[in-house]
């Protein structure tokens, strides 16, 4: 028999594996950014889960409100994927982290080891973060 601690640890992975909603925060409504191409790698595999895209511009792609702020969206979130430059990452974790029970931080391109001391600064706005998952 299965516990509630159990039950919701389970719903946890849910969130994670079977997500209903996610936000994918630096999603641009032109060229080819990282977070765009997140969002359409997502369309393209058939996801099944609501996306909303956001991006402090706002505007729209394929069909889908881009959201100036996560806290805009007018759903709860299960996941958040974080895709914007390193430098950018901690002012996006919290207000993330609010919304979303788990956050996926993925890192915009940014080469040469400069890049890894830049992007320090994230594991600092993660610590209160329980559900901090770093990619």
């Amino acid at each position: 028999m299965t516990t509630q601690k159990e039950s919701e640890r389970f719903a946890d992975i849910d969130r994670i594996f079977a997500p209903r909603n996610i936000a994918i925060v630096g999603v641009s409504s032109e060229g080819f950014g990282f977070g765009r191409g997140m969002l359409l790698s997502h369309i393209a595999i058939g996801c099944k889960c609501k996306m909303y895209p956001v991006n402090k511009k706002g505007g729209s792609i394929a069909g889908m409100t881009i959201y100036p702020s996560i806290e805009d969206i007018p759903d709860t979130i299960d996941f958040a994927i974080i895709a914007v430059p390193a430098h950018l990452v901690p002012s996006a974790v919290r207000p993330a982290g609010k919304k979303a029970p788990w956050v996926l931080k993925y890192f915009h391109p940014v080469s040469g080891k400069p890049a890894l001391r830049k992007g320090l600064p994230w594991r600092r706005s993660c610590r209160p973060l329980p559900n901090a998952v770093s990619g």
